[in-house]
């Protein structure tokens, strides 16, 4: 008898004892489990929490030991969709990331300054949890995406086929790969749509047909695919122009990309061009990017040497820039790169400081250069501990933003924020949003510093700032907290 079929009888055995139904019960999914078998996907659906190490938390840190932080700008966003998963099964989320909870919102930050490529944006308030702290909110921004569409102009749509076979586990495999499609993102339009399918042994959606208005959600579902399973790439080719099909009207650029490490099982070489034939003559184009392949894959040889659309071979991130430029609908638009933020806190004004977030960094003192594309925002928070009295300065902060732009002209922009007495009600609708989602984030990793908050706080924090909501996260994120209050 099949095991699946065994559980069930054991199951439907109402006769027995059923302190000896569980016994046995246990027993079988424990050799299961040591047996590889699935034990999650074949019988019952589980929710489970993610994986994270332990969050401590940063602690305050005296100016008299450092005067200098440094935080990341390369920070995920997936926690918000780990948190989002918890709240909609009813489970209470654990040990979330805070900066990829803020980093995955969209901010009303104003234009850099004229000439500048990246600006700053500096604001102080009391801490609406510990009236004996302030907060500290750090914006960084770069100018808007500079190709203007005109009017006529074909939009884009983008269907990525992933391969999350076991085999496309790794940095140099899956990770590259999601790391690529993130760059391929950054060279769309907000009037262009993308649809994100993953397949193993079979296919399915990960991300339906969406406009890059959302772009914050889009890359979280690029940001959440997984390696494991098998590989059957035939059913993901077909569902990936099914999609295709779907998003294409007559004026629309219409591409489906394949995303694999070369294994393309279930795939007949003849049926494949013939497909991708007649699917050109609907105007949907193809391509295949392989990554980290063990040698030279047929079907992507196939696929160039009879000159049907592209196929690339991709190892490094830099292959992945270097080929969206032969594609001019897809390109990477470098905006700045060696950038790097620096905060300098004023030891007259400042006592002690803290970044909050950032757990899993193992320090903040560490300077690191990114290169960006434009419309690139980032956001992160402190909390500070001021000399009571000190009329030395009022200065809390100076913040230095060092780049060098894509003509490689070297620029800096430096702001200084003065100390403020203001309450964080009374802040702008970006410090109170910002400071609700990283109290949620301080609450639900248990923070020693998390004072008065609650719920309720983050709550009255963040329901009068979704005015601005682009992509209506901030409305959807409102909601969610809501629901996370009653379980």
């Amino acid at each position: 008898m099949e095991l699946e079929k065994y559980l069930v009888f054991l199951f439907k055995a109402k006769q027995m004892n059923q302190k000896k139904i569980n016994q046995i019960f246990l027993i079988v999914v424990f050799f299961l489990s040591c047996s590889g078998y699935n034990t999650k996907t074949n019988f019952y659906k589980q929710e489970t929490t993610p994986s994270y190490e332990t969050l401590s938390g940063k602690d305050f840190t005296s100016t008299k030991k450092a005067s200098i932080s440094y935080f990341p700008l390369d920070v995920s966003t997936t926690s918000y969709m780990n948190f989002k998963n918890s709240v909609e099964n009813f489970n209470y989320p654990s040990n979330i990331y805070t900066e990829e909870l803020l980093n995955y919102f969209s901010y009303n930050y104003p234009k850099p300054k004229e000439g500048k490529s990246m600006g700053l944006y500096l604001e102080a308030a009391i801490s609406p949890w510990d009236d004996k702290r302030k907060l500290i909110h750090i914006g960084i921004n770069s100018i808007a995406e500079e190709k203007k569409d005109k009017e006529g102009d074909a939009s884009k749509n983008i269907v990525f086929a992933v391969d999350t076979s076991g085999s496309m586990g790794g940095i140099a495999r899956m990770e590259l790969a999601k790391n690529s499609i993130r760059t391929f993102i950054q060279g769309l339009n907000q009037r262009d749509n993308v649809a994100t399918i993953e397949y193993t042994d079979d296919a399915k959606i990960v991300m339906p047909p969406t406009s890059m208005i959302a772009k914050a959600r889009i890359l979280d579902s690029i940001s959440r695919l997984q390696a494991s399973g098998g590989t059957n790439a035939w059913p993901g080719i077909l569902l990936a122009f099914k999609l295709a099909r779907e998003m294409k009207s007559d004026k629309d650029q219409t591409k489906v990309i394949i995303v694999t490490d070369g294994d393309f099982g279930g795939v007949n070489n003849d049926e494949l061009l013939s497909l991708i034939q007649k699917e050109n003559k609907a105007g949907i184009t193809f391509s295949i990017f392989g990554f980290s392949t063990s040698g030279s894959v047929p079907v992507m040889d196939l696929v160039n040497t009879t000159k049907i659309n592209e196929a690339y071979y991709i190892n490094s991130i830099e292959d992945t820039k270097k080929n969206l430029s032969k594609q001019s609908w897809l390109t990477w638009n470098s905006l700045a790169k060696d950038i790097a933020i620096e905060v300098k806190f004023n030891p007259d004004t400042v006592e002690s400081f803290r970044l909050i977030g950032f757990e899993k960094y193992r320090t903040s003192n560490t300077k690191k250069s990114y290169e960006v594309s434009s419309s690139f925002s980032h956001t992160a928070l402190y909390e500070v501990i001021t000399f009571p009295g000190s009329q030395k300065s009022g200065e809390l902060i100076t913040a230095k933003l060092n780049y060098k732009t894509k003509a490689g002209k070297l620029e800096e922009v430096k702001e200084t924020l003065i100390d403020s007495k203001i309450s964080a009600w009374d802040a702008s609708d970006n410090f109170r949003f910002a400071a609700g989602v990283a109290g949620l984030g301080m609450i639900l990793n248990h923070s020693v510093y998390s004072g008065n908050l609650d719920f309720n706080m983050v709550i009255h924090l963040i329901q009068r700032t979704i005015l601005y909501d682009p992509d209506n996260s901030r409305k959807e994120f409102l909601s969610l907290v809501n629901k996370l209050k009653k379980i």
